[in-house]
């Protein structure tokens, strides 16, 4: 699944299986954030804590992602939208 995300004013794309838990999710989305962005992007303590990841569903609304659940749906929505992407933001 190819994940856009937006974080402040860049955009940022990574690939990820759709099986992938959150903690894993979340875990490539810092990752990304970090190696594109710097630490400073992720805050002072420079490791992401507080970071919220929304979703943006079909809707246009900011879903949050907080559980494997959060991201089933995510998945699930893109399943029936017949779409290999999902767009994020990160905060």
């Amino acid at each position: 699944m190819l994940v856009k995300i937006r974080c402040g004013p860049d955009n940022l794309t990574i690939c990820v299986p759709d099986d992938i838990g959150y903690a894993g999710f979340y875990s490539k989305v810092l990752k990304k954030i970090r190696n594109c962005r710097g630490a400073a992007a992720l805050g002072m303590d420079g490791q992401g804590a507080g970071l919220q990841i929304k979703w943006l569903d079909a809707d246009h609304d900011e879903v949050t992602l907080r559980c494997d659940a959060d991201l089933e749906a995510m998945w699930e929505e893109c399943k029936e939208m017949k779409t290999n992407e999902a767009n994020i933001v990160a905060r």
